[in-house]
This record gives structure tokens, C-alpha cells and sequence, in this order.
């Protein structure tokens, strides 16, 4: 299993024989079979988290030095210190400190439960299987638990006991968007079209924020030749995914004092198109560093890429208060503007982008965009010269500005833009009938 520090200045292991079992004895470490922790070094780390690390450690050596036979208490240091490390991505020394606990405490479900998660976000899906069976026997009710074996038991095409867990949390809980989510791939898989449609309906009327779910229904209704209401979804399709309700993880995400590194791993929760996860995460450090304009422009956004707008626009603009002279914070904020209807503003936005930073690779093409949409049609063809003067290989712009001319009735201006066109893209007919009528109206 891999060991990350995502986010943290450094992680440098002080070595496996180092271990946090200081204060054990020799009989109780052979009794109980505790594992070795690594523990990582915290000189190079920021001071919150130093801090933070440091004093679960000392919370679980003072429990480890205390009077013998109270398994339970150690089990609860074992477990608190691993939520820590869990939270931070060092997984190696979590899931050994997992471990502990269960052995100390084996009937309690909350480390059965955090294991199994940790080794399904990792990738291992047998040892998660494990040990979230474990946590199922220990709270059979538990629907979360029920959720991530469905899933498991899915992604190993186990597709009847998918069914059986899923099936059981909407016995228990008929308004869990989730377990209809899961069925309705299932039916979907099978080839049941209309249960896998009733199935995705309902999770997305208790989720309507999934806006993922669009995307699959509209796939499905085409398939069951219903083109308009594929088409109706399709209009309303997004990024954001369901996100299911799993208090014991959202503890983790709550536990990281480290506005770095919940930046980082939002920004990786981006790259890997997990945008829900993206906004709590960026949402956080914005809590815990209210200062930083950049961390306000991430979490604006990233609320836009769901599209909640309102939200987006109120932190980039929060943005611009701390730092004026950002220009990626007035682009995002102008692109906001536009897909909210707000032209004036938007252009105002990247206008002032554009000035900030004349070599953004965005920020004139979008201005000479809203400019046209605006119908100021001058003001829109010196906006794309500026850009072609700037970046004389961009296409969009290129493109932009011979259609612009045509429309304004100067077809001889738009020629050698076309020609150039023609000559980058022979096969699109677009530009090849553009410098048509160009040619034939040089007038």
C-alpha cells in the first residue's frame, strides 16, 4: 500500500523501527500482537499539523504507558490517531493503527468500517470486502456499510448480492438516492431499460442536485426511442455526481488542519473530475485561511463547474477584495457573469483580465465574444485583431473574426483570414465555403 503526504511540505519517515509502541511491554505486545506504526517526521510540516500529529501521539504513548488491561482505551487512541493520519493520506501508518484498534477492540464497528473504506479507496477490494463484512456483522443496519459492499460486490460482477445489499438499505430506508442509483446501473447492466429508468428517476427527484444522472437517463431514453425527454436531460446534465451520506467519512475530510493540503487535494479531487469533493475540500481551507484570495478563486470555480453560480460569483469576488490585481480571479469571475446572462459585467471582467495579464490565453477571445453577443460588432473585431496580434496561431479567433467580417459586409477584409484557414483545415466546408462567398463578393 502506497503512503502519501499530498499537500504537506514533507514526509519523511523516521524509519519503520521507530514505532509508537514505546510504553508497551514485552507480554503485551506478544499478547495483543500490535502492529509497528511508522510515524512521520513533523520538524518539516506546517505548524498546525505538527502540532496537530504531535499531540495525538502523546495522547496514544500516555495510553500506552498507563495501567494494563484497558484494551478499549487503547483502541480508541490507536483509532483516533489513525482518523489523523486517514485524514492527512498517510495511509500506511492509518491502516496500521486501524489494525491495532481492531485487534484491541474487535467488536467495534467504526474501525472495521474506516479499514474497509481505506482499502477500497486504495484500490483492494478483497481486503475491503473483509472488512466491511466485518463491519456489516457488527451493525447490520449500518446503510453506509451496506452502500460500499453493494458497490464492491458490483465492480466484481457479483451482480445478485449487489442487488441484496441495495435492496436491503431501501428496506430500511426507501429515500436513499444512493442504493436507487446502484440498482438502476444494475437493471441498466441486465438490460432491464424501464426499472433501470424508475430506478435513476427517483434517485435524481431525492438528488436533483446529481446533475451526472442526466447524462446516463438521457442515454437510456434514447435507447427506448423517447428523444424527447433524452433531450431534456441532456439540457440539464452536469458535473456534479450523487454524493451518498457517510457521516464516519465526512469526520475524516472535517479533522485536517492544513489549508495546503486541503487545497492539494482538491485540486486533485479535480483532475480526477470529482468535483463535490473538490468544493468540501476547498470550502475547508477557506474556513481555515480566510485570508487567501487564491483559495477563494479555487472554491468559486470549482462551484461553478456544478453550477451553482450564485456562490461561485460571491467567492470570486471575495477573491478580487483581497487581491485587486489577480487576473485569473477576474476571468473566472467574468466567466461566471456570462453563463449567468450578466454580459456587461462578464466583459467588464475580462476586460480587466485581459489588461492585467495581456498574454491570457482566454480572457480577449472571451471579451470579443461577449462583445459580439452584445452587438457592439467594431468593438468585437478589434477585440479578436488584439488576440491575433497576440496569438496569431489561434484558429477559434481567426475564424471568429472572418465570420464577423462577412457579416459586416467586407468579405474582401475576411479573404486572407479564410485563405489561411483553408490552407490549416482543407477539409473543414465551413471555411471553404466561407472564402467562397468571400471570393464571389469581393465587394
Amino acid at each position: 500500500m502506497a503512503t502519501s503526504a499530498t499537500g504537506l511540505a514533507s514526509c519523511p519517515w523516521i524509519g519503520l523501527a521507530l514505532l509508537l509502541l514505546l510504553g508497551c511491554s514485552p507480554a503485551t505486545l506478544e499478547h495483543e500482537k500490535l502492529e509497528a506504526v511508522p510515524y512521520p517526521a513533523v520538524a518539516r510540516m506546517e505548524p498546525a499539523v505538527a502540532q496537530q500529529l504531535d499531540a495525538a501521539r502523546q495522547r496514544l504513548e500516555r495510553a500506552l504507558e498507563g495501567p494494563q488491561g484497558r484494551p478499549a482505551e487503547l483502541a480508541e487512541a490507536f483509532g483516533e490517531i489513525g482518523r489523523l493520519y486517514h485524514a492527512y493520506n498517510l495511509l500506511d501508518a492509518a491502516a496500521a493503527c486501524y489494525r491495532n484498534a481492531r485487534r484491541l477492540a474487535p467488536q467495534a464497528f467504526v474501525w472495521a468500517y474506516l479499514l474497509g473504506y481505506l482499502h477500497q479507496t486504495e484500490g483492494d477490494f478483497d481486503a475491503a470486502s473483509t472488512q466491511l463484512e466485518n463491519a456489516r456483522e457488527l451493525e447490520p443496519d449500518d446503510l453506509p456499510t451496506r452502500l460500499r459492499l453493494g458497490e464492491l460486490h458490483h465492480i466484481a460482477g457479483r451482480n445478485q448480492a449487489a442487488v441484496e445489499e441495495f435492496a436491503q438499505v431501501l428496506a430500511n430506508s426507501p429515500s436513499s438516492a444512493s442504493a436507487h442509483y446502484g440498482l438502476g446501473r444494475l437493471k441498466l447492466q441486465e438490460g432491464e431499460l424501464e426499472a433501470a429508468i424508475d430506478h435513476l428517476e427517483e434517485a435524481l427527484r431525492l438528488q436533483p442536485r446529481a446533475l451526472q444522472l442526466h447524462s446516463l437517463l438521457a442515454a437510456i431514453y434514447r435507447r427506448t426511442d423517447r428523444p424527447e425527454l433524452a433531450e431534456q436531460h441532456l439540457a440539464r446534465q452536469g458535473f456534479l455526481p450523487l454524493v451518498p451520506q457517510d457521516p464516519l467519512v465526512e469526520k475524516l475530510a472535517e479533522m485536517a488542519a492544513s489549508a495546503s493540503f486541503l487545497v492539494a487535494r482538491g485540486n486533485l479531487a479535480l483532475h480526477e473530475g470529482k468535483l463535490s469533493i473538490a468544493v468540501e475540500n476547498f470550502r475547508r481551507a477557506v474556513e481555515l485561511n480566510p485570508g487567501d484570495s487564491a483559495t477563494y478563486e479555487l472554491l468559486g470555480g470549482a462551484l461553478a463547474m456544478i453550477g451553482e453560480l450564485g456562490a461561485a460569483m460571491t467567492h470570486l469576488e471575495t477573491a478580487i477584495r483581497l487581491d485587486p490585481g489577480s487576473p485569473t480571479a477576474h476571468f473566472a469571475l467574468g466567466r461566471a457573469l456570462a453563463q449567468s446572462g450578466h454580459d456587461e459585467r462578464a466583459l467588464n471582467h475580462y476586460q480587466r483580465a485581459s489588461a492585467l495579464d495581456p498574454n491570457h490565453p482566454d480572457a480577449g477571445f472571451n471579451a470579443g465574444s461577449t462583445l459580439l453577443r452584445l452587438k457592439r460588432f467594431e468593438e468585437s473585431l478589434t477585440t479578436y485583431t488584439r488576440v491575433l496580434e497576440a496569438r496569431p496561431h489561434d484558429r477559434e479567433a481567426r475564424s471568429r473574426r472572418a465570420s464577423l467580417l462577412l457579416s459586416l459586409g467586407r468579405p474582401a477584409e475576411a479573404v486572407k483570414d479564410l485563405r489561411r484557414l483553408v490552407s490549416e483545415e482543407p477539409e473543414n466546408p465551413q471555411f471553404r465555403e466561407q472564402l467562397a462567398v468571400a471570393l464571389a463578393n469581393p465587394s
